[in-house]
C-alpha cells in the first residue's frame, strides 16, 4: 500500500520524489514562514494563516516517515508516540515551536545534515538581508528600543535580541559548514560582525557568546588535531550540557531578592532569575505543559507596552525554564536527552565540532528562548540526520 501511494505521487508529479527532497521542501517553507512571523512584516499578515502552512509541512514530514523511511512498526510507534507528546504539549501551551521542531527531528532520517545547514545558511541569510533592506527603506517598521538612552535597533525583526540571536545562530551554522577551512581571517571577520551587531542591538549576551564561540571552536580544532589538553577540555562539554541547566534552575528556584549576591546575578541577567522564580510561584511545574500568559516587548504592540506600561512585562526568556514551565517535565527531559545524545556521539567519535556547538547553544539557551525554534536552531536535527559532520578527526593524538 505504501509503495502504491509513493508510485501514485510520482506519477502525479511526473518526477521522482525522494524522502530527502520532500524534507528539504518542507524545511525551506517552514524556515520562511517561521522567519516572517518574527518580523514586522506581520503588520500586513495574519499569523494563523502562516501557521496553517507550517502545519501542512508537518503533515508532509509525517508522510515522509511512513512512506520513505522504512521503519519497523515498533520504531514508528516510538516516533509517533514522541510526536504525540509534542502535540499534547502544543495544545496545552498554545505554542507551535516544539511540535514543528519535533517533526523535523524525527523525520530527518536519510537526509544529509550538510544540506540542511547549507539550506539554512542561504534561506536565513537572504531573509535577514531582505528584512534589513525593507526596514531601512521604510517598507516595514524598524523598531527602536532604548537602554539607558542607548538606541537598540531591530532592523525589521521583532526585538533587538532576536536579531542578535539570528546572527549568533547563523555564525554557528557558517562555522559548522566551513569548519575545515576556517582561518584567523575568518575569526577576525566574525569579531567585526559581532562588534557591528552589538553596536546595532546592544545585545550583551549574544555579543559575548560570539567571542566565547571563537574560543570554543579553536579548542575543538586543537582537540581534533590531537592536542591532549584541548581533548580533555572538549570531553567535558557533553557533561556541561547537563550541569549548566540544572545549576541555572537552582538559581531560579532559590532566588530571593533579600540575598545580595542573588540580586547582583539577577541584575546581570536583566531580571531573569526573578521572572523565573515568579513563574515557578505562579504556575508551578506540570508533566505535559501549560499555557502561560506572557507579555513581552517584541513587535509593535510590545514596543508600545515598553514605552507606556513597562511594569506589565512578564516573559520567561530562558529556554530551559520554558521547557519546565511551559512545555512540561516530560518534554523537557526528552529535549535534554537529545542534546546529550548528540554531544556524547560527537565526543565518542573523537570529533569535537558539534559537541562544542551544542555547548554554546546550551549556554545561550540558559538566557534566550530560541532553543526549540527551527528558524534559529537547526542543530537538534542532527540526532537522526545522515552524514553529520562532527569535526575533523585527528590522525595523531599526543
Amino acid at each position: 500500500m505504501v509503495s502504491r501511494l509513493r508510485n501514485k505521487w510520482q506519477t502525479i508529479m511526473n518526477t521522482e520524489i525522494t524522502g530527502e527532497s520532500l524534507y528539504m521542501f518542507a524545511f525551506v517553507v517552514v524556515l520562511f514562514v517561521s522567519f516572517i512571523i518574527n518580523t514586522t512584516f506581520m503588520s500586513y499578515l495574519v499569523v494563523k494563516y502562516l501557521n496553517y502552512i507550517a502545519y501542512l509541512m508537518v503533515g508532509l514530514l509525517l508522510i515522509k516517515i511512513v512512506t520513505f523511511d522504512h521503519y519497523q512498526w515498533w520504531q514508528l510507534l516510538i516516533l509517533f508516540g514522541i510526536f504525540g507528546l509534542a502535540v499534547i504539549s502544543w495544545r496545552k501551551s498554545k505554542i507551535t515551536s516544539l511540535m514543528i521542531m519535533t517533526a523535523f527531528v524525527i523525520a530527518a532520517r536519510n537526509v544529509d545534515f550538510d544540506k540542511i545547514i547549507h539550506t539554512y545558511l542561504w534561506v536565513n541569510g537572504i531573509l535577514l538581508s531582505m528584512t534589513f533592506l525593507y526596514s531601512v527603506i521604510g517598507v516595514i517598521t524598524n523598531l527602536t528600543y532604548y537602554r539607558s538612552r542607548i538606541p537598540r535597533l531591530a532592523l525589521g525583526i521583532d526585538y533587538p535580541t532576536d536579531l542578535a540571536a539570528y546572527v549568533l545562530y547563523w555564525i554557528f551554522a557558517w562555522c559548522f559548514y566551513h569548519y575545515e577551512d576556517l582561518t584567523f581571517r575568518d575569526y577576525f571577520v566574525i569579531v567585526i560582525v559581532d562588534l557591528l551587531m552589538f553596536l546595532v542591538t546592544n545585545a550583551r549576551l549574544d555579543g559575548l557568546m560570539i567571542l566565547l564561540f571563537i574560543i570554543t571552536i579553536l579548542l575543538a580544532k586543537r582537540a581534533d588535531s590531537g592536542k591532549k589538553i584541548s581533548i580533555n577540555i572538549c570531553k567535558t562539554f557533553w557533561f556541561l550540557n547537563i550541569v549548566l541547566p540544572y545549576v541555572y534552575f537552582l538559581f531560579n528556584y532559590f532566588y530571593s531578592g533579600d540575598n545580595g549576591i542573588m540580586r547582583r546575578i539577577n541584575g546581570l541577567l536583566s531580571g531573569r532569575l526573578e521572572l523565573g522564580r515568579r513563574g515557578l510561584n505562579t504556575y508551578g511545574l506540570t508533566v505535559f505543559g501549560q499555557h502561560i500568559a506572557e507579555r513581552g516587548w517584541g513587535g509593535s504592540s510590545g514596543l508600545k507596552m515598553a514605552k507606556k506600561q513597562p511594569w506589565r512585562y512578564f516573559f520567561i526568556d530562558s529556554s530551559y525554564m520554558r521547557l519546565l514551565l511551559i512545555y512540561g517535565l516530560l518534554i523537557g527531559a526528552l529535549v535534554v536527552v537529545v542534546i546529550i545524545a548528540i554531544s556524547i556521539r560527537s565526543t565518542l567519535k573523537h570529533e569535537y565540532l558539534l559537541t562544542a556547538i551544542m555547548l554554546m547553544i546550551t549556554i545561550s539557551s540558559l538566557i534566550d528562548q530560541h532553543l526549540l525554534e527551527i528558524t534559529f536552531n537547526p542543530f537538534l536535527i542532527a540526532l537522526l540526520a545522515n552524514n553529520v559532520n562532527y569535526g575533523v578527526k585527528g590522525d595523531n593524538y599526543e
